[in-house]
């Protein structure tokens, strides 16, 4: 079957995509840092705490939990649309309306979408923290040569690119569908994200929506801090949660 040929995005719809995507992962990638900042608590207290046989069951059962949410959040941010039969790959992204840091990258990398958004800053200096159109527009441009930087990065790394290839294939084989390759996925560690793989994967994800967050409206954000702050509230619950009764 000939593919359809790709049609481009003008330059206000990959604009539009840009804010729109940028916000939503914005959103996701904070959810991932308190999740993760939960976790590192829970990890923390289990070594101290005095469970009894019943706690640990229910230790576990939580963490399990945690943990497959943070594969969902994962996949979410780190999605790549399938082409449809008969589909380009370039008509695919341009025709989804999926929300994800692949898809946030590739409008960046585009030149009309980088010099407009150095265009925007130019013209509100200040909300970039500069003093000058012209320094204003550098921050942009070397914040999205950051945010692609990080995630060309990723793609070099054999730790995160495993990590990154297995979310997929985990979240709909074994937790959105119910398959009877579930089983051996579920406990099979080469197809099973690790725990190192997913840590990359979320401070990449970090890295990333930091940088592309200040090139597209100057808004510096501290995932350090979010994740500072949660860890404090997650390590108060964690102690009264396993206070001997």
């Amino acid at each position: 079957m000939t593919k359809k040929k790709s049609k481009r995005l003008s330059r206000d719809q990959a604009l539009n995509r840009v804010f729109l995507i940028a916000r939503w992962v914005e959103t996701v990638t904070t959810d991932a840092v308190r999740l993760k900042a939960v976790i590192k608590a829970a990890n923390h207290t289990s070594r101290t705490a005095a469970f009894s046989e019943t706690d640990n069951l229910t230790y576990a059962t939580i963490m399990r939990s945690l943990r497959i949410r943070m594969v969902l959040i994962l996949a979410t941010l780190y999605e790549i649309p399938t082409p449809r039969s008969g589909q380009s790959v370039a008509n695919r992204l341009n025709s989804s309306d999926t929300a994800s840091i692949p898809l946030l990258v590739r409008l960046l990398r585009q030149k009309r979408v980088r010099s407009r958004l150095a265009v925007f800053a130019s013209h509100l200096p200040e909300l970039w923290g500069s003093s000058t159109a012209g320094d204003a527009a550098k921050v942009v441009t070397e914040a999205i040569d950051q945010a692609v930087a990080q995630y060309e990065r990723l793609s070099r790394d054999p730790i995160g690119k495993a990590g990154a290839k297995k979310l997929k294939n985990y979240r709909d084989t074994v937790l959105a569908h119910s398959s009877f390759k579930a089983f051996a996925l579920f406990t099979d560690s080469d197809t099973k994200p690790t725990s190192e793989e997913l840590l990359i994967l979320i401070e990449t994800a970090e890295a990333i929506v930091a940088s592309a967050i200040l090139a597209i409206d100057g808004k510096g954000i501290d995932f350090g801090q979010i994740e500072e702050r949660e860890l404090k509230d997650a390590l108060e619950f964690w102690s009264f949660a396993s206070a001997p009764n």
